[in-house]
């Protein structure tokens, strides 16, 4: 009789811990997939951010350029669906060791490019960087582009958004203005 109550218990103690087991697992399993859940999301918003924020990018293109040139233009359209004034503060690619953010102007007929350290975005309107203005200066190139290639280039504006831009290469039209060195 010892023997069958000692069995018994011996099999309500495997049971229990055998229970207590697939409970920790259990457990553990919801903690790991809400874990993994909520990295997704907030993966998804820092690079969706555009969306509830009213930013969005579009036309973005590269000017082509020699082998031997270190810095090649970019250009785009960002538009700012929302009430608030924004600004771009920074922008990135693995394509180029760096990019910084430029404005060309017009000085009593010499052009001058000078680095800005935001690009302001209105409230309800868009910004063009385009020749002539505001740009992307796409310094050292990973490996030689050419027209028809396409460079990924992420976006940080003020607030933290950043959003993933596609540029395209694309020869410059005879017509543009040429791209000016620094004065």
């Amino acid at each position: 009789m010892y023997t069958s109550i000692t069995a018994g218990y011996s099999a309500l103690a495997y049971d229990s811990m055998s229970f207590d087991a697939r409970n920790r697992s259990a457990t553990m399993s919801a903690r790991l997939l809400s874990l993994l859940f909520l990295l997704t999301m907030t993966l998804m918003a820092s690079y969706a951010g555009g969306a509830e924020t009213g930013l969005s990018v579009r036309d973005g293109w590269i000017r082509e350029a020699p082998p031997t040139v270190s810095g090649l233009a970019g250009y785009l359209v960002i538009e700012n669906d929302s009430a608030e004034p924004r600004e771009l503060i920074a922008a990135e690619s693995a394509a180029f060791e760096s990019i910084e953010m430029h404005r060309s102007t017009f000085e009593d007929g010499i052009a001058r490019m000078s680095p800005q350290s935001s690009i302001p975005i209105p409230a309800d309107g868009r910004v063009a960087l385009e020749p002539g203005g505001y740009h992307l200066m796409m310094l050292a190139p990973v490996e030689q582009l050419r027209a028809g290639d396409q460079v990924r280039v992420l976006l940080t504006f003020d607030g933290g958004e950043r959003l993933p831009a596609m540029l395209r290469i694309r020869r410059a039209a005879g017509d543009e203005m040429q791209h000016h060195h620094h004065q």
